[in-house]
């Protein structure tokens, strides 16, 4: 037989563990890492200026990606950027694949 602690021997019975409830600060952390930066979305997905998404809002082509502002930053869901450019390309067909 295993050699189990006092308190292993008590809650021998029972299947289920406890999980410690995550504080605000933790909570909000782990939103941020799951969130794109305006900078990223510009820079590294569209490849586009500053100057092109201020355009692009003004024209209401940001319209239907929704934004998160904390502070001043805007940031995004990598979902939602995704479901944005997935309608981009549906109600844009590429042009180039008629020969």
């Amino acid at each position: 037989e295993q050699c189990l602690t006092p308190t292993q021997k008590k809650n021998k019975g029972n299947s289920y563990s406890f999980r410690q409830k995550k504080t605000t600060e933790e909570q909000g952390e782990e939103m941020m890492q799951s969130l794109v930066p305006e900078k990223v979305l510009r820079e590294q997905i569209l490849m586009v200026s500053a100057v092109t998404i201020w355009q692009w809002r003004r024209q209401g082509r940001l319209d239907k990606l929704k934004t998160i502002t904390i502070g001043d930053r805007r940031y995004y869901r990598p979902s939602d950027i995704t479901d944005w450019m997935d309608e981009l390309a549906i109600a844009r067909p590429n042009k180039r694949s008629k020969k």
